[in-house]
């Protein structure tokens, strides 16, 4: 039976249209028909050879009119067995009757299995218009001799007298075989063992035919063939069912020609040298998607768009260190679980299928948990026992090998070094989030993101605003804190200035008493002279008591000042140290730790400087005080002389001492007014970090909104929510008074006021009722302080919020089978990443509808562009979703019948087009091919199978 482990349908090139020996206008070599059987032998040795060294793994022989060569490949393979390593397949480029003045091309390609009698048969059945005689050379030449000499010498034959060679090579040239003939050429062949491939823009093809003219005709070729050769864009498009702005004028009534169905294309070689084989005009390469096998070929038909491509470049290339090459499990416990051969995995969509209990999820399970151990955590139940214990055994391990050549352990030393990634989804996942938790805004908002944030860019950028977020979060307390301590520190300002007294009266005091010094001193009996002078030294008097005052003031601001820089230097250090400490690489802390050194002398430089001034102006009041004191000295001799000495000095005193209030309620007024500021600045710096959280979270709204049109069908609406319950329970309900809200924000009426958030109003709200505790406006309940009842006020209330819609049907309205589907689509749609997804029977997730209508065909488009591997039950999956490979597993012992070779676990893949019957094979998994395990194993997978071709009518 050969590898029991295939990988299925792959890219390959296939050349559908080379010539041999035995075509006319073949290129370095004899023609076969005046080969010797010796040199035949010989030169089918060339042919293989270039054939096995061709880098095509598959060919059409398209000789003209005869299938001479292909026979003789039949009976050299049967004398010289295993030689050709590539497949061939019979084919006959002929020409049919049609109105064209030119002759049309058509080709036939036929299986590889027919018999050299059944490929006799249908050349047998082939007429040559006008002679009304069988193909055959004798027919050919027989109708060179009914052309006049014109036609002759028209395809360069001037003689009158033709030898027989000559005449065989003019009827080649210029006969056609009937429409008819070629209908009845294919009844003698099995259905689905032979399909006709029409030349469209390539030489003497059906484009030139003129359908206005001859409508029948064309449509009659159209829909006829079954493939059509091509190398232009263009018509490949119109082929594939393909609309747009060049053929939208034209295309409806060209696909309806078409039988209003898609049709392959292919573009072959035409090769007439062993050197021009699978050697492609403009680099019009045709690959195929499918098995080197002649069922193969017909995935093609069934499949038109997705199992051929013509281009230069391989179709569907992944990226090697995002798909997975093979996996093996390594089983040295003695108890004959498993096989250690590897079992290679299709780069598209590889299905895994069996009975009951056969190990398909146990495979899936190891593989995902072999590459991404904590994906697999983050999807199990981790309450509930863990699916499979083999690896519990210390001989047991599970490797996965990836294109690029990296392995992944199950058990290694360096599992923490692999960072491979997978996306997996286990049984029933989707249906427990869909029908319990999905109800919860939270779970489903907490969902939605973490599948965003598995893009590298949008979760560095979430998780960079995350941090700014808890940054000012943690700064909002703090200044709360500080802005009551500067409301006492107002208060206690205010209370000191009541107690000195008012300014506007002590100033009247102070002038009554000046009034009344006056009068004393004219009492005193001092000359003019020594009033003046007396009078100079009592205001040199004040103004050095008013400057000894100012300059204490200074220097215990001054003090305050070198306190809190201390301070604030010191935590801004620390978050030096943390900052170079939380930095990946050691060039980049070198760097931030040089070019921050300066931090670390700036707290003792700006504390030496400090102290400088310090020294300074303690110098100054020192200097103040002697100058007081000998002024006062001065003063002295001036009391002795006044008569009223007493009264004067107690007069003076009370003046100094009125005075000095007066100085020091400036000083207080000063500073009262400069705390207000620093108040009114502390509040603005609590709203502006509040704002800033505000803005992050619409930064983090329009990070993810470039999402809302990732696919047309599901909408995914982005916008900022806000935890409305808990805002009201904790801070209207447990800490304000709702009356006074009502008041402060002027809402009228008598019912219990909840808030509602408005993203556009809700700064402004927040605002208003944050000035309204601050100004005792709205009080507090519950023996809530005010600070605290703000603390909680400013908390982070927000969240990202993700409405979903399907076709235009709201999340929350659609059945668990639906809402599964969507979020399955969420799941692999909203992530930009390639690396593979694992998916364990998803239709347990899904209604029937949901997985034909929508499942399959995003599957279909979604494993061009990431590697697929689905255990499933269902056939649409495997069968409608055109799976490249498919796994069969089996168990010993699950059921009568079914043993196998050796191990208890054993699996057996290959491709949907892998199709065949052993009877006399022993064991379950190699009696059959793929095909027949699908029929069998899956309920309706022979029905999915006609469906799928019926969808294209097949038939010869």
């Amino acid at each position: 039976m050969g590898n029991k482990s295939k990988r299925g349908s792959e890219w390959k090139k296939w050349d559908l249209h080379i010539h041999s020996p035995a075509s006319f206008f073949w290129k370095g070599s004899k023609n076969y028909l005046s080969m010797s059987a010796k040199e035949i032998e010989a030169e089918m040795k060339v042919f293989i050879k270039a054939i096995n060294e061709s880098d095509a793994d598959v060919f059409c022989l398209m000789d003209y009119w005869t299938f001479d060569w292909y026979l003789e490949l039949l009976k050299y393979k049967k004398k010289y067995p295993g030689e050709l390593k590539k497949t061939i397949f019979p084919g006959m480029e002929l020409r049919i009757e049609c109105p064209v003045d030119y002759r049309l091309n058509i080709h036939v390609i036929l299986s590889d299995q027919l018999t050299p009698q059944q490929l006799n048969d249908f050349k047998s059945e082939l007429t040559i218009r006008l002679i009304d005689r069988k193909l055959s050379n004798e027919a050919l030449a027989n109708f060179a001799k009914t052309l006049d000499k014109s036609k002759a010498k028209h395809h360069g034959f001037t003689n009158e007298n033709l030898n027989d060679e000559e005449l065989l090579l003019l009827g080649s040239q210029t006969a056609e075989i009937t429409k008819e003939s070629l209908t009845k050429a294919f009844t003698q062949i099995p259905n689905g063992t032979g399909y006709i491939i029409l030349p469209y823009d390539t030489s003497d093809g059906l484009l030139d035919l003129d359908w206005e003219k001859h409508p029948h005709d064309d449509n009659y070729f159209m829909q006829t063939a079954h493939i059509f050769e091509t190398r232009d864009k263009r018509n490949i498009d119109l082929f594939s069912g393909i609309k747009n702005s060049e053929n939208e004028t034209f295309f409806d009534n060209f696909f309806k020609t078409l039988g209003s169905k898609e049709k392959p294309c292919v573009s072959g070689s035409d090769a007439h040298s062993y050197s021009d084989y699978a050697s492609y005009p403009s680099d019009k390469i045709t690959w195929v998607k499918a098995e080197t096998t002649f069922e193969g070929l017909r995935q093609i038909i069934c499949e038109p768009t997705e199992r051929v491509k013509i281009g230069a470049v391989k179709p569907d290339t992944k990226k090697t260190y995002f798909s997975i090459d093979k996996i093996q499990i390594t089983d040295n416990t003695g108890k004959n679980n498993f096989t250690s051969e590897s079992i290679v995995i299709n780069p598209n969509l590889t299905t895994i299928i069996g009975g009951k209990s056969t190990g398909k999820s146990l495979l899936l399970y190891y593989l995902a948990k072999a590459i991404d151990p904590d994906e697999v955590r983050s999807r199990i139940d981790e309450t509930k026992p863990k699916p499979y214990d083999f690896d519990d055994d210390p001989n047991f391990n599970f490797e996965v090998s990836w294109s690029d050549g990296h392995i992944s352990k199950l058990k290694s030393a360096d599992l923490e070094e692999d960072n491979r990634k997978i996306l997996y989804i286990p049984q029933n996942y989707l249906n427990k989030l869909s029908e319990t938790n999905v109800k919860s805004r939270v779970t489903l908002n907490n969902f939605v993101m973490n599948v965003l944030l598995q893009d590298d860019e949008v979760r560095e950028s979430y998780s960079s605003l995350q941090e700014e977020i808890k940054s000012l979060l943690r700064n909002i307390p703090t200044a709360i804190t500080v802005l009551y301590q500067t409301r006492a520190d107002i208060n206690g300002t205010i209370e000191q200035i009541k107690k000195i007294g008012d300014e506007k009266g002590i100033k009247k005091y102070i002038a009554e008493l000046e009034k009344r010094l006056n009068q004393i001193k004219q009492k005193s009996q001092l000359d003019k002279k020594e009033i003046k002078e007396y009078e100079k030294l009592r205001e040199k008097e004040a103004e050095t008591i008013k400057n000894i005052t100012l300059y204490s003031s200074d220097r215990k601001q001054v003090s305050n000042f070198v306190r809190e820089s201390s301070s604030l230097l010191s935590q801004i250090e620390e978050k030096r140290v943390t900052a170079i400490e939380n930095l990946s690489t050691d060039e980049a802390k070198t760097i931030l730790s040089s070019e921050s050194s300066l931090l670390t002398k700036l707290k003792p430089n700006l504390s030496e400087k400090l102290k400088k001034v310090d020294k300074l102006i303690g110098k100054k009041i020192v200097q103040l005080n002697k100058d007081l004191v000998s002024t006062q000295k001065l003063l002295v001799p001036f009391n002795s002389k006044f008569e009223f000495q007493e009264e004067l000095r107690k007069v003076s005193n009370q003046i100094k001492e009125e005075q000095s209030k007066l100085d020091g309620l400036s000083l207080l007024n000063k500073d009262l007014k400069n705390k207000r500021e620093l108040f009114t600045n502390q509040k603005q710096t609590i709203t502006s970090y509040y704002k800033q959280i505000f803005q992050n979270y619409t930064q983090l709204q329009f990070e993810f909104k470039k999402y809302e049109s990732k696919f047309e069908d599901i909408s995914l609406n982005v916008s900022i929510g806000f935890e409305e319950s808990h805002f009201n329970d904790s801070v209207i309900s447990n800490c304000l008074n709702k009356s006074d809200i009502k008041k402060q924000l002027k809402i009228s009426g008598n019912t219990e006021y909840k808030y509602s958030f408005d993203q556009v109003s809700h700064l402004n709200f927040m605002e208003e009722l944050f000035e309204g505790v601050i100004n005792n406006e709205v009080k507090t309940v519950r023996n809530t302080s005010a600070k605290d009842a703000i603390i909680k006020l400013m908390d982070d209330y927000f969240r990202i919020d993700f409405k979903i819609s399907y076709k235009n049907d709201s999340l929350d309205k659609m059945s668990p089978g639906k809402k599964g589907l969507v979020l399955l689509r969420l799941l692999i749609n909203l992530s930009n990443e390639e690396w593979p997804i694992l998916l364990d029977q998803p239709e347990d997730d899904l209604d029937n509808r949901s997985i034909y209508d929508d499942l399959v065909e995003f599957i279909k488009n979604k494993k061009k562009e990431r590697q697929i591997i689905i255990v499933t039950h269902n056939p649409n999956l495997v069968v409608g979703a055109d799976a490249e490979e498919v796994i069969v597993a089996n168990q010993e012992g699950q059921e009568l019948g079914r043993s196998n070779e050796k191990f208890r676990f054993e699996y057996f893949s290959g491709a949907l087009e892998n199709t065949f019957v052993d009877e006399k094979e022993q064991f379950i998994l190699y009696q059959k091919g793929i095909r027949e395990h699908v029929c069998e194993i899956l309920e309706g997978g022979e029905e999915a199978f006609k469906k799928r071709e019926q969808k294209y009518h097949l038939s010869n």
